[in-house]
């Protein structure tokens, strides 16, 4: 497994190419690929909800509130 990627909400600079600033992720749990590895599903703890994103263009596609 290899880091591509960082999700965050605390800050909208961005530190390297890899970091991605989404409002909607407050302290991230987990994070599950679907099974044919095309979505990400990201639980965002304190944010109450779980957001989906592709993961080929790392780009938000949804998200389900909890």
């Amino acid at each position: 497994m290899e880091l591509v990627a960082r999700f965050q909400n605390y800050s909208s600079k961005q530190n390297s190419g890899g970091d991605h600033y989404d409002e909607l992720v407050y302290s991230p749990k987990s994070a599950r690929y679907s099974e044919d590895g095309s979505k990400v599903y990201v639980n965002s703890l304190e944010g109450f909800r779980t957001v989906i994103y592709d993961t080929q263009s790392l780009e938000r596609i949804g998200s389900v509130p909890h």
